[in-house]
């Protein structure tokens, strides 16, 4: 094999252990972040879960609390039944101490408000609403999802009712409040906040509030409207969210269509066997999670380009002096071959000349002999 062939064989396995080199580098760089990945998004899916749970719980004490306060106005309002402006003085003093109290009202056993904290209400009818026709037949307390409110003045609130039933068990009329949809969000975005204070740089984290069915009753991002239906789009998060223990999942936004990783919990109610169970959502940009290995993966390539580079760099350097020197010597060799070609001929021609002295010699002794 020709010199030329073995340094072109040797400079294509130097090559060969530098491209080996970077691939290694580079696919143990990859399997590091993949795995950074993976654990970045289980942490995350992990305080989404949490956040989620803890807004479900924070719910449910809250609603525990208003059926507690209610159930008490309701045996306050027993003991002044027949007398209108009393009962009107403790559903005002009810209001008064609790603010989130939108309106509070007693209806008889026909359904009609004989006291209000808004006077404009007594007298009305409400025989034919939805809240008085269940509550007739409720055992308890009565939640209803949050929905656009005449009584709360057009606003969106939920409605939590209670039956005054006499000794008996007869039904003897009710006792309604509205709350304020936004004592229900104070929660999500109380929670939510912390949990965005906690990454560094603080991340933008979204929630939603559904119906059992799945409608949005309310979310971060928009404006309340109950006729989204997440079910219906089949969002995994709003269909896991049926199940009683709180998780996560990966998932694309049903609205961006960007990756998101979203925690869900659902309440329990007011008691277990009641409805509704409303269905919390916390989720948070994929991308969004992934920032720091993003910003690792770039540092690994510029530390790769940093321990590359000057190899490379190095390498070329090595096999220019090795081919000045295979050239230097390829020179060198050349010129005593021809210096030796050279001294070969005169020696040949100092061989012949003395070939023909020395004939001419013989050729004298024998004319003179």
């Amino acid at each position: 094999m020709s010199p030329s062939a073995l340094n072109r064989r040797w400079y294509g396995r130097l090559w060969t252990v530098l491209l080996v080199i970077a691939l290694a580098t580079l696919a143990a760089g990859a399997a590091y972040v993949r795995s950074g990945e993976t654990r970045l998004i289980g942490s995350a899916g992990e305080s989404l879960t949490l956040a989620a749970a803890s807004i479900a719980k924070e719910l449910d004490l809250l609603i525990s609390e208003r059926h507690g306060n209610i159930e008490t106005l309701a045996q306050a309002v027993v003991a002044r039944r027949g007398d209108s402006a009393a009962m009107t003085d403790v559903l005002l003093a009810a209001k008064r101490f609790h603010p989130l109290y939108l309106w509070l009202a007693v209806t008889d056993e026909k359904g009609r408000i004989v006291a209000a904290t808004n006077p404009v209400s007594v007298g009305e009818d409400r025989s034919t609403s939805s809240w008085f026709h269940a509550v007739r037949e409720a055992d308890g307390v009565l939640l209803q999802d949050p929905r656009l409110s005449e009584e709360a003045g057009a606003r969106w609130a939920l409605a939590l009712t209670v039956p005054i039933r006499s000794a008996g068990g007869d039904f003897l009329g009710a006792v309604t409040a509205r709350l304020g949809l936004e004592v229900l969000t104070e929660v999500f975005a109380r929670n939510v906040k912390i949990l965005e204070m906690q990454h560094d740089p603080p991340t933008r984290i979204e929630w939603q509030f559904l119906a059992d069915d799945g409608r949005v009753l309310a979310e971060s991002s928009r404006k309340q409207d109950d006729t989204v239906n997440l079910k219906a789009l089949q969002l995994p998060s709003a269909i896991l969210s049926d199940t009683s223990q709180p998780g996560y999942v990966e998932e694309l936004d049903a609205r961006r269509h960007v990756p998101v990783v979203t925690g869900y919990a659902q309440t329990t109610g007011i008691d277990e066997s009641q409805r509704p169970h409303w269905r919390i959502l916390v989720r948070v940009d994929r991308n969004d999670i992934l920032a720091p290995t993003r910003v690792l993966l770039t540092r690994l390539g510029m530390a790769e380009a940093l321990v590359l580079l000057p190899l490379v760099v190095l390498l070329r350097w090595i096999i220019a002096q090795r081919k000045r020197t295979e050239l230097a010597v390829l020179q060198a060799h050349d010129e005593l071959e021809q210096r030796v070609q050279e001294r070969t001929a005169q020696l040949l021609n100092a061989t012949e000349a003395l070939q023909e002295s020395e004939a001419r010699w013989r050729a004298i002794s024998e004319l003179t002999s």
